[in-house]
């Protein structure tokens, strides 16, 4: 197999808001729910903010996301803001969620559409 179109095998390192990045492996980690919103700032700069949730078949589960100014027109761009958790099977997600949209101020839209996209339990 070509490894370029390996899905098996792409790592992706992810920024934690209060521990060391990160390093999973793609397909052991499917992304369980997501969102972004993407707010313009008017003629000149538009900010995009996402998160996204991985799990893992062992129950942990990282919530992480992000938020990026683009300038029209600057050479020079704002740097991108990164954050997250990971979380052992059975953590709190939604409560992540909420902690990591404050730090990235994230609308409300976003997190709330997050949540609503996480698969759901049963009661």
């Amino acid at each position: 197999m070509n490894p370029e179109y390996d899905t098996t095998a792409r790592v992706r390192t992810i920024t934690l808001s209060t521990h060391a990045p990160v390093r999973i492996r793609e397909a052991d980690w499917p992304i369980v729910s997501q969102s972004t919103h993407t707010d313009d700032r008017g003629a000149n700069a538009e900010e995009t903010t996402w998160i996204k949730i991985r799990r893992h078949s062992d129950g942990r589960t990282v919530v992480y996301g992000g938020c990026d100014v683009v300038h029209r027109g600057l050479a020079v761009q704002a740097p991108a803001l990164r954050g997250g958790e990971l979380l052992p099977a059975g953590g709190d997600v939604v409560a992540a969620i909420w902690r990591l949209a404050r730090e990235l101020d994230a609308p409300a839209l976003c997190t709330r559409e997050v949540i609503a996209k996480l698969p759901p339990v049963e009661i």
